[in-house]
């Protein structure tokens, strides 16, 4: 999810030390709780916060290369992905009573 543009997912964008077909479908449920409005995405200095981040940890563990940059941990991303996902539910949840739901791009029955 690139925070620089609302409502465009990649799933299965990723190269997993692992089997890739489970992780994506973990991405593709998380994807689905974000489009019908089960969860909601942090906000976008978090998003640039958590990708900075992100990046420095996978140029610490990995090569320097084209091929490491979508580089994952199969267990750790499953991980990261299911937190992500309750997370994004309890985002909702707390935000709920501020109009976010206005403001979710491409939420079925909404025009974004």
């Amino acid at each position: 999810v690139d925070p620089e543009h609302p409502g465009l997912y990649f799933v299965g964008l990723i190269q997993p030390l692992g089997a890739i077909m489970p992780l994506a479908e973990a991405q593709a449920h998380w994807v689905a709780d974000l489009v019908t409005g089960e969860a909601a995405l942090p906000s976008y200095d978090e998003m640039r916060r958590q990708i900075r981040e992100y990046d420095e940890t996978v140029r610490k563990r990995y090569v320097a290369s084209k091929r490491h940059t979508i580089q994952v941990d199969f267990h750790k991303y499953q991980t990261e992905l299911a937190r992500e996902r309750k997370a994004g539910r309890a985002r909702l949840t707390g935000e709920r009573a501020g109009g976010l739901l206005d403001r979710v791009p491409f939420l079925p029955g909404r025009r974004g």
